[in-house]
């Protein structure tokens, strides 16, 4: 029996918005953005790029927020090294779903560099059998449908921690 356990990254396993944040202050201060709230950003993390692109240029095309998006991602590793952190239990119960048979995936919204580079930093990446990263013009129910083709399990959990994640 092929049972497959999915897993949200940002806000699910990493404290993500301890480096996120950072890392869009730095890159906002850089465009002379202002008035956006910490509250504002972490509710970016994990969600579609057009979300980031109506929050930080509202009356900005997609290509200036990919361009300040490639900004933001230089930040990223040494933002990764110095403040991320999983959550307590984490890298143990992956280990512990593996060894009770279950496949172990990744499903997020995120780019497959920013996922590696993530993974990797926390020390992560070994623990999933698979890795789903954002595809344009996927949602995440979409994203989790290919793990389910993928694998064709009998059954097939996705665990989340926003809306996003349904």
């Amino acid at each position: 029996m092929v049972k497959v356990v999915a897993f949200d990254l940002d806000g699910t396993l990493s404290q993500s918005d301890l480096f996120i944040i950072p890392c869009h202050r730095i890159t906002m201060a850089k465009y002379g953005i202002t008035g956006i709230t910490d509250a504002q950003i972490t509710n970016l993390i994990g969600g579609l790029m057009e979300d980031g692109r109506k929050l930080l240029f509202p009356k900005g095309t997609m290509d200036e927020y990919l361009e300040y998006h490639k900004k933001l991602e230089k930040y990223l590793p040494q933002m990764v090294e110095e403040r991320g952190r999983v959550y307590d239990g984490i890298p143990e119960m992956l280990d512990q779903l593996r060894e009770e048979g279950y496949i172990t995936a990744l499903c997020s919204n995120g780019g497959e560099a920013y996922i590696d580079c993530v993974l990797k930093n926390l020390h992560l990446k070994e623990k999933f059998d698979f890795i789903q990263h954002q595809v344009v013009g996927c949602n995440k129910s979409q994203l989790l449908k290919r793990i389910r083709d993928k694998y064709q399990p009998q059954g097939i959990v996705m665990v989340g921690d926003r809306h996003f994640d349904k």
